[in-house]
């Protein structure tokens, strides 16, 4: 999978734990514009992040326009709201490259993934 149309219909399938969506390590989903992505129970995100060099597949969410306001489409980019979560070997990109809580739209802290409610996510291997 290489875009987001074809990210968002992968989501919308039922899996079993141990299911891979695989993001090979030329893609940059753009998020832009989406709202925040509900990411379904006992699937594994992954890219190939360190194998043989390979930065890994990538997750992008910038700034767009409407009208004359400048907005971010959504402060999260990745809901888990299920068990068994897994997102590895990938890289997410936000609209700011600071942990400073006090910069950046309405000056409130942005993230790249929301827990609610899930059990047993894990991230490894990321750069965020």
């Amino acid at each position: 999978m290489t875009n987001y149309a074809e990210f968002a219909s992968a989501l919308t399938k039922t899996y079993k734990k141990g299911d891979i969506i695989y993001v090979p390590e030329t893609a940059t989903i753009n998020m832009t514009g989406h709202p925040g992505v509900v990411i379904p129970g006992n699937v594994t995100i992954a890219s190939n992040r360190g194998s043989n060099g390979s930065p890994g597949g990538s997750f992008l969410l910038v700034f767009f326009t409407v009208g004359l306001v400048t907005r971010v489409s959504d402060r999260t980019m990745f809901y888990i709201t299920t068990d068994n979560v897994r997102i590895t070997g990938l890289r997410l990109e936000g609209p700011h490259m600071t942990t400073d809580p006090s910069v950046g739209e309405n000056s409130k802290q942005r993230s790249a993934m929301d827990l609610r409610n899930g059990k047993g996510l894990e991230v490894d291997n990321c750069e965020m």
